[in-house]
């Protein structure tokens, strides 16, 4: 089957903060983080308003999600090390995220195929791969919660990097 590589480029000044880019360079998306909800919003280049959204919940593990108009959510499952958030997608089969080391995402069918793959460009770089497989290229709830599980992966760094911070300078 053919893969899908989109680049998602995320910039911390300039607006809009994410571009989520096809592979022959055109945005598909643009969009913002919000510390207030919703948390995540995306455009379509060719629409007006707002395409799809993410809000996070402090003490739960859900997201919810909208999508052209329809909510869906993308709710935190078992996993035996690495919790999994599962979802449906456009075609109504039920996908999941599980993280795969500090730095990639996979995205995996009921069959526990591999449908989309999520990873840094670079160490430093603010730019991620998302490489989707076959069809599934088409499918915008896979490309949004792409988008939203690297979201919530910087947000969990840069919360866990301020709170060792602080607990580091407690004792000085």
């Amino acid at each position: 089957m053919a893969t899908k590589t989109y680049t998602l480029e995320m910039h911390t000044f300039s607006k809009p903060r994410l571009v989520l880019n096809d592979p022959n360079g055109q945005a598909v998306f643009t969009g913002d983080t919000h510390t207030f909800k919703p948390h995540v919003v995306l455009h379509h280049p060719s629409g007006t308003g707002d395409y799809a959204t993410a809000t996070f919940h402090s003490f739960s593990s859900r997201i919810d999600c909208t999508l052209a108009n329809n909510s869906f959510e993308l709710s935190k499952g078992s996993g035996m090390f690495r919790p999994k958030y599962e979802f449906k997608a456009t075609n109504g089969e039920r996908l999941y995220w599980k993280s795969s080391g500090a730095a990639t995402l996979i995205c995996y069918d009921q069959k526990d195929q591999v449908v989309a793959k999520c990873q840094r460009e670079s160490f430093f770089g603010k730019s991620r791969s998302i490489e989707v497989v076959g069809d599934m290229g088409n499918d915008h709830a896979v490309l949004t919660t792409a988008i939203y599980m690297i979201v919530l992966m910087v947000r969990r760094s840069n919360n866990a990097g301020a709170a060792g911070a602080a607990g580091g300078g407690a004792g000085a």
